[in-house]
């Protein structure tokens, strides 16, 4: 007999906040979290905007010593986690461990951490490199991390199929259930490019799918796809005033996404 699979808890770290609550929040009332880079200077940079983390702090999730063992991705796939879990009022001590398992996906991983290291190496040399520098990158290691905090033994895997990264690991982790190979699966994605080389006309804009005058101009002109004079995407600005919707708002950083599941 088919089993029916239900989503039982949902965790968002993304561009509209931290936490469910205040992403949906700001996703009903119209808001964009898409602001200009703080990250690192923009100077010669064509595309100066993105939606950056700026009130996220690891540490409510991760001890200090453990932190230099994970890249950003797997810093807000803990933390995304942890929504989900406590909004699925799920224990793990409640739970048969064996049956529950992590699918927790990704587009490339630790870019962030792949160009810090180059960087230490073309900088230093090779003695330079920090030995974490695989697992605090690879994307593997976000499920990795998640199944360690849990104590989940389950079916434990990720994809790295760039933006559909986050679907193929809810389907999949459907399937799981829905074949009996697990009771319940942590399953989502988790991304973080914000980064110098991300962000070069090569990385994107000579793609031809968006052309980025409008990132040269203001922040909210972005997201309008639609738009007859549209150049990637953008969203007015006058909308988005009407909406009350602060000039400033940039509360995240990449979409991560994460939700629980379970047989009903």
């Amino acid at each position: 007999m088919t089993r029916r699979v239900v989503v039982t808890g949902v965790g968002l770290v993304c561009a509209l906040g931290i936490g469910t609550e205040e992403s949906w929040k700001n996703l009903v009332a119209g808001c964009s979290g898409v602001g200009l880079i703080t990250q690192f200077d923009t100077t010669g940079f064509d595309c100066k905007i993105a939606g950056e983390i700026k009130n996220f702090d690891p540490f409510q999730w991760i001890e200090k010593k453990e932190l230099k063992k994970m890249g950003r991705f797997i810093q807000v796939a803990l933390a995304a986690a942890d929504f989900a879990v406590k909004s699925a009022n799920w224990k793990p001590e409640d739970s048969d461990l064996d049956e529950v398992g992590v699918y927790v996906s990704s587009g490339i991983g630790g870019f962030d951490i792949i160009e810090r290291e180059h960087w230490k190496l073309v900088q230093g040399g090779p003695g330079k490199i920090s030995p974490f520098f695989i697992p605090s990158a690879i994307v593997n290691l976000a499920s990795g991390h998640i199944s360690i905090r849990y104590g989940a033994r389950g079916p434990n895997s990720a994809t790295a199929t760039a933006c559909s990264a986050s679907a193929h690991a809810i389907g999949d982790s459907f399937k799981i259930i829905e074949r009996g190979a697990a009771e319940m699966m942590i399953c989502g994605g988790t991304e973080a490019t914000i980064t110098t080389i991300r962000h070069t006309p090569a990385a994107h804009g000579t793609l031809g799918a968006m052309d980025l005058w409008w990132a040269k101009a203001l922040v909210f002109l972005s997201s309008k796809p639609w738009n007859t004079r549209r150049s990637g995407m953008r969203r007015s600005w006058r909308r988005l005033s009407a909406m009350g919707c602060p000039a400033t708002r940039t509360t995240s950083r990449s979409p991560r996404r994460m939700a629980t599941a379970r047989i009903a």
